[in-house]
């Protein structure tokens, strides 16, 4: 049942014809278009744009080298400006650290990347 009439007028014309009163709390919302809320959600959640994660993760080899791509991983971006990476021992995390510099510089290079400030190496 549509209401085109306020939560108040329908009380009144309810109790004009005795019945009785609406005494929910929900509110009346307008209905919104289904493209509308489509629009809003794929505008909020960056529906079928790359991700800074996924375009690490698909050249994670040309960012770090062969060698190093075996021994360390990008685990996560917080805040789109952290970069933490998981590396297998600390070996390979002092060795990737005399390279942060350069991998900041590249990563940064990468679309979408740009915002990113700072890489973080977790060994274990």
């Amino acid at each position: 049942m549509r209401h085109f009439f306020s939560r108040k007028t329908n009380n009144l014309i309810a109790s004009f014809r005795g019945l009785p009163p609406d005494r929910s709390r929900a509110w009346n919302k307008k209905v919104k278009d289904l493209d509308a809320v489509m629009d809003t959600l794929v505008d909020r959640f960056k529906l079928g744009t790359t991700q800074p994660e996924e375009t690490i993760t698909n050249e994670w080899v040309s960012l770090v080298g062969e060698n190093n791509a075996k021994y360390a991983n990008p685990w996560r971006l917080d805040r789109g400006r952290t970069l933490y990476v998981q590396v297998s021992n600390p070996v390979v995390k002092q060795e990737m650290q005399f390279s942060k510099k350069v991998l900041l510089k590249r990563l940064n290079s990468l679309r979408g990347c740009e915002k990113i400030q700072e890489v973080i190496f977790r060994a274990g």
